[in-house]
């Protein structure tokens, strides 16, 4: 175990990430929702540039918040982050950003959170279906919540959402601070634990079990990295066990796909529940072996 311990304390550091809980405890989709010490896993939309701000929406020291420039040209210029989210058609989705216009600014403006629906992962602009905005926050100095239903249309694979803002004036730059962002299934049938993991818009949910040669048994305790990834610890919280993922293929090879990787050699079963279609896959790595990379690319006939 002493390999595998030391295997975690290194991978911990590169998986991390803090997930912002909603009111209810909803499965937040997003990744890096309350840019805790950076703004990784967002990029700026045409006219806008990023930047990580010590300023955070609860003044939590050692956090901070995404910072955005609107430097577009022309007036009414509309300047975002962005970050697209594997979505379902037909779904109810919670959606919700704080945000912070700092006083005294030459420019002018709006600050809102603009949504795009896709057609196929990865919010392929080829593939728009609709679009649609919320918020509308102009007063400057001051936290402001914004948040909304999205209602995804059929046949929706992936989501953009893109805190922004919309500046008034041509020329010149607007400045705007976001943080606590959420996306996601306000009453997700996924259940929410320590013990599960809710991959896939709260599609998929993952336990794992452990058994040590000495006779320990237990649950894997879980963590989320992003919509689509997570991870397992058995003995301590810095020490990864499983880490794994279930990827929307249907576009491939009409699948969803478990990936998965072990930093262990106890006994695991990990069970994967596709809640939108009652099936279910389960992995088993024996006690005393290595854990075998899980490279299921059959895993679930269940498009879409």
């Amino acid at each position: 175990m002493a390999c595998a311990r030391l295997a975690g304390a290194l991978w911990l550091p590169l998986l991390w990430a803090i997930v912002w809980s909603a009111p209810g405890n909803a499965q937040n989709l997003l990744a890096n929702p309350s840019f805790h010490t950076n703004v990784d896993g967002w990029s700026a939309t045409s006219g806008g540039s990023l930047a990580w701000n010590a300023a955070d929406a609860d003044g939590l020291a050692g956090s901070g918040s995404l910072e955005l420039t609107n430097a577009g040209g022309d007036a009414a210029w509309l300047a975002t982050a962005e970050q697209c989210v594997p979505a379902v058609g037909g779904t109810a989705y919670h959606a919700e950003v704080t945000t912070f216009v700092p006083a005294g600014q030459a420019s002018t403006g709006t600050s809102v959170v603009q949504w795009l629906t896709y057609s196929a992962p990865g919010c392929n602009s080829a593939t728009l279906i609709n679009s649609g905005m919320f918020g509308g926050v102009s007063v400057p100095g001051l936290w402001v919540a914004m948040s909304n239903t999205i209602d995804t249309p059929a046949g929706t694979r992936s989501v953009a959402i893109r805190p922004g803002t919309i500046k008034a004036e041509a020329g010149g730059s607007l400045v705007a601070r976001y943080d606590k962002a959420f996306f996601g299934l306000p009453g997700s049938t996924c259940p929410v634990s320590g013990t599960d993991l809710c991959l896939g818009s709260g599609r998929f949910h993952l336990t794992a079990t452990f058994r040590t040669a000495a006779g320990q048994t237990g649950a894997g305790h879980a963590v989320q990295l992003t919509s689509d990834t997570g991870y397992f610890w058995f003995f301590d919280e810095t020490n990864v066990e499983v880490v794994v993922k279930v990827l929307d293929a249907c576009g491939v090879n009409d699948r969803f796909w478990v990936y998965a990787g072990g930093l262990t050699d106890v006994e695991v079963t990990m069970t994967v529940v596709d809640l939108a279609a009652s099936a279910t896959s389960a992995y088993h790595n024996p006690l005393g072996a290595m854990f075998q990379p899980i490279q299921d690319s059959n895993a679930f006939a269940t498009c879409p």
